[in-house]
């Protein structure tokens, strides 16, 4: 398949290996693929209708257009703007091979939800000239068990809200400065991702991407690119220094 499409004319991304776009002078095409299941969409009905025609006489495809898969698909879907469905749309979509009548009267329970409330969500607007900005933060040892911290972090497109995680780390923080700069570096890896991406959608951004914290020590270690062993000890005794200072307990 990633044969074809290549010979085709699409391009594949660096930061998605899935993702494919293709662009001409008559429209866009992207196209997704997991393992067996596609998604493709474009920006003209007439380019999609061909790509798919010939698509079709290359390959055997399979148009899943029975009414549960559609419908539990649609919802997986709104989901990405919808998190607070996600329980109950993983549990719909472990039944798509065999759905059963009680199935489909809990995705008609999703359904009436949905109904009731349809301002509740993520909103998604458009902007031309859009930026990122990223918050990161990160509790210290707050894992009563594991002593582990919490990685959090959210990324904003504009003023679109697109990613977020809130994840224990893989190991143990030895000071707050370390459970925050960790935070930050996964932050950071996140919307380096996001650059990749939009650059090879050819969405260019108005300004450099931003990351902000709430750590003092966090700051100078990302703001110092070498000696990060020594410069994570002088940070920390600064940091606590000037809190003694602050307090009256030091006097220099």
């Amino acid at each position: 398949m990633s044969s074809y499409l290549l010979d085709y004319g699409f391009e594949q991304s660096s930061a998605d290996s899935s993702l494919f776009t293709y662009f001409s002078s008559t429209g866009m095409l992207y196209f997704l693929l997991y393992v067996d299941d596609i998604v493709v969409t474009g920006s003209s009905n007439e380019l999609l209708d061909k790509f798919v025609g010939q698509l079709n006489a290359e390959f055997c495809l399979t148009d899943l257009g029975e009414f549960y898969r559609c419908l539990v698909g649609a919802l997986q879907y709104l989901s990405f703007t919808r998190p607070n469905i996600m329980y109950v749309v993983n549990q719909a979509s472990q039944s798509m091979h065999t759905p059963t009548a009680a199935h489909m009267i809990a995705a008609k329970h999703i359904l009436r939800y949905l109904a009731g409330s349809p301002t509740s969500g993520l909103h998604l607007f458009g902007y031309s000239s859009p930026t990122i900005t990223a918050y990161s933060d990160s509790d210290w040892a707050g894992c009563p068990t594991t002593r582990r911290s919490t990685t959090r972090f959210c990324v904003f497109l504009a003023s679109s809200f697109i990613s977020w995680s809130s994840k224990k780390q893989p190991t143990v923080a030895r000071s707050s400065s370390e459970a925050e700069y960790r935070a930050l570096a996964s932050t950071a890896a996140e919307v380096t991702g996001f650059q990749y991406l939009l650059r090879f959608l050819r969405i260019h951004l108005a300004t450099t991407p931003v990351a902000l914290c709430v750590n003092i020590s966090e700051t100078y270690l990302a703001h110092n690119p070498v000696l990060h062993s020594r410069t994570k000890h002088i940070a920390i005794d600064y940091y606590f220094m000037r809190e003694k200072v602050v307090n009256g307990d030091l006097v220099v």
